[in-house]
C-alpha cells in the first residue's frame, strides 16, 4: 500500500480526500439519527405576563397612647379611635366597612438599680394599643387618604398599613396557563428548528407558580410569592411542557 501511494502521488491525495468527505457524511448522519432517535422529545418551560391593579384594599390603623393611669389611657385612646372612625366616614366609607378591636394595655414597670424593669417596684405608666381596620374596592381612596392621615392627625401617634389584593386572580388562572403553553410550544418549535426536526403533540405539562409581584419587580420565589403592599401588580405564570420530535 506505502509503495502505491508513493507511485501514484496525484492519486493518493484524491482517494484521501474522499474518504474524509464519506466520514464527515457518516458524522452528519449519525448527529440527525441521534436527535431524530435518541433525543426524541424536548422540554422547555413557557410563561405569560399580566399587569393589574389590585381590586381590595386592607388599611390597619393602629393607635398608640401612653398614660399613668390606665382608665385615663382607655378613655384618650377610645376617643382616638372614634375620631378615626368619623374621619373615615366623613371621607366616604361605609360604617359597616370599619372595625375597631378591642384596646390592648402594656404595663411599665419601675425600673430597679441595675436599670431594668421590676413589676414588684411597681407600674409607672400604660402603652396602649388600638387599631382601626378598613377593607374597601376603593383602592385609590385608600391609597390616596393614607397617605393624608399622618399630617391631618399629626398630634396622634398613629402607624399606617395597607394590603392590596387581587382578588380575580382565580378567574385569570386558567387563561394565562393556557397563554403560558402556547409560549412553550413557541419555544419548542424554536430549539426543534434550530436542529432540523418537527414539534409533535405534547407528552405532558405541569404548572408552576404563579407570582405576584410589584409592577416592576424582578424578584422571583420557587414557592411562589404573593405581594401586598404594592397598587399595581404584575402576575407572573409557568407551565413545564414535553414535546414529541419528529
Amino acid at each position: 500500500m506505502f509503495k502505491f501511494f508513493k507511485e501514484n502521488n496525484l492519486t493518493a491525495p484524491a482517494i484521501i480526500i474522499g474518504l474524509a468527505i464519506i466520514l464527515t457524511a457518516l458524522v452528519f448522519r449519525s448527529s440527525a439519527n441521534l436527535f431524530a432517535n435518541k433525543g426524541d422529545s424536548i422540554t422547555v418551560t413557557g410563561s405569560t405576563e399580566r399587569y393589574v391593579t389590585s381590586d381590595t384594599a386592607k388599611w390597619n390603623i393602629m393607635l398608640s397612647y401612653r398614660s399613668s393611669d390606665l382608665r385615663t389611657g382607655n378613655q384618650n385612646i377610645s376617643k382616638q379611635s372614634d375620631e378615626i372612625k368619623n374621619y373615615l366616614i366623613k371621607n366616604g366609607y361605609k360604617a359597616e366597612e370599619i372595625r375597631t378591636n378591642a384596646a390592648q394595655n402594656f404595663p411599665v414597670c419601675a425600673l430597679g438599680p441595675q436599670g431594668y424593669e421590676n413589676c414588684s417596684l411597681g407600674i409607672v405608666a400604660y402603652n396602649l394599643n388600638q387599631t382601626v381596620t378598613v377593607e374597601s374596592s376603593d383602592v385609590n381612596k385608600v391609597d390616596k387618604l393614607s397617605k393624608e392621615i399622618n399630617n391631618d392627625f399629626s398630634s396622634y401617634s398613629l402607624a399606617s398599613n395597607v394590603e392590596y389584593y387581587y382578588n380575580n386572580l382565580k378567574n385569570v388562572r386558567a387563561e394565562m396557563l393556557n397563554e403560558a403553553t402556547k409560549n412553550a410550544l413557541e419555544r419548542a418549535k424554536s430549539v426543534a428548528d434550530a436542529g432540523g426536526a418537527n414539534i409533535g403533540k405534547i407528552t405532558s405539562l405541569s404548572s408552576g407558580v404563579f407570582q405576584v409581584t410589584a409592577k416592576n419587580s424582578v424578584n422571583y420565589d420557587d414557592y411562589g410569592s404573593y405581594d401586598t403592599a404594592a397598587l399595581e401588580k404584575k402576575i407572573t405564570a409557568t407551565v413545564k411542557a414535553n414535546f414529541s420530535v419528529k
